[in-house]
């Protein structure tokens, strides 16, 4: 019986181990129980949006300054929260976020590999941004600003480098 033929070196990387761990620490971290206080105002604006076919134009959610102007510069983020919330309760959002906190890693792993540093230093960064940025690990509007910011960069990136020009 002939023995199995062994996998070349280079479709081994060690490095994938501690860059997979770095994921499952960054998975672990925005997996946490929701402690946003803007979560319900989030949910109810979601709703009125979606009953009212608009925009509110006064807040009606705090019950002294209702006959103020309603001034949200996160209108999508509201409609979108509410409709996971609908679906899939809270326990969808916080995969939501889980995941979307996940993409924007991967995009970073994305562009660091396009730098080609050595993979200590990939693993090194990945480990230091997870812990910089894990305070703001938060169900927040501004995940999505991050995974904008990320496609934008990872763009600019192949663009200086000659791979794509999507532009």
């Amino acid at each position: 019986m002939n023995a199995p033929a062994a996998l070349p070196s280079s479709s081994f990387n060690s490095w994938s181990y501690p860059i997979t761990l770095c994921f499952i620490l960054i998975a672990l971290l925005a997996t946490t129980r929701i402690n946003n206080f803007d979560l319900g105002t989030d949910l109810k604006s979601g709703q009125w949006i979606l009953e009212h076919h608009g925009f509110p134009q006064k807040d009606t959610f705090t019950y002294a300054v209702n006959q103020n102007n309603y001034l949200d510069g996160k209108p999508l983020y509201q409609t979108a929260l509410y409709l996971v919330y609908r679906a899939f309760g809270y326990s969808g959002i916080s995969i939501l976020n889980t995941l979307a906190v996940l993409l924007v890693f991967f995009l970073l792993l994305i562009r660091l590999r396009e730098t080609v540093p050595p993979p200590w230093l990939i693993c090194f960064l990945l480990l230091a941004a997870a812990l910089a940025t894990e305070r703001r690990f938060f169900v927040r509007a501004e995940t999505g600003t991050w995974i904008l910011l990320s496609l934008t960069l990872l763009i600019l990136e192949w663009r200086l480098r000659g791979k794509r020009d999507l532009l």
